[in-house]
């Protein structure tokens, strides 16, 4: 069974779908995105444990613009260097770090 509130939410959505057409409907939430935000904390939370998935005081940073574009850069602020100075020359161990301890994307919403 549905709770009330998801009633509430899709009368709301469908209302506001009739009444703006979708490319309105579209620009008008994409307009209330666009900004560039700073990755305060990446927390998981199970079994009432909590695990800092990109560790202590990760960095990142998410921005969306008004075209419909957006970027997603994380890392962990403890992201070990390469010893050569060079990502090209990266150990096994190396490349395995950096994959693991960064994410970064884009694209279009």
């Amino acid at each position: 069974m549905k709770s009330p509130i998801w009633a509430v939410l899709t009368a709301s959505a469908l209302s506001f779908g009739v009444f703006m057409s979708t490319e309105e409907a579209l620009a008008q939430r994409a307009n209330e995105l666009v900004g560039t935000w700073t990755l305060v904390s990446i927390t998981l939370e199970k079994d009432g444990k909590k695990t800092d998935f990109y560790g202590p005081n990760p960095q990142g940073q998410l921005m969306y613009d008004a075209t419909g574009h957006f970027s997603v850069i994380i890392t962990r602020s403890d992201l070990a260097k390469f010893a050569s100075n060079n990502r090209e020359t990266g150990t096994a161990e190396e490349n395995k770090a950096i994959v693991q301890g960064s994410l970064a994307s884009f694209g279009t919403y």
